[in-house]
């Protein structure tokens, strides 16, 4: 039986959330098909709670959205100011 092709996906990651890419600001995952950005997110071991912005080919995008082959995810930290 032959396994479902694996999405290849794009994740830029900004702000403080970089620690989790160990300094890194961009990664290619691969994830099997109905994943969703929380997923992608998930395995790069970011919380959720920690998110601000997350945007799906440059659009808003919720957490449950599901992930096609060659999309980009841009993840934020909420932004600190004084």
């Amino acid at each position: 039986m032959e396994s479902a092709p694996l999405l290849n996906v794009s994740v830029r990651v900004l702000g403080q959330l970089r620690r989790y890419l160990q300094g890194q600001h961009r990664v290619t995952l691969s994830v099997g098909q109905g994943a969703t950005v929380g997923d992608a997110i998930g395995s790069l071991g970011v919380p959720s709670e920690e998110l601000s912005i997350v945007r799906l080919n440059g659009k808003p995008a919720d957490l449950a959205e599901l992930l096609h082959n060659g999309d980009h995810i841009d993840i934020f930290s909420p932004l600190a100011g004084g």
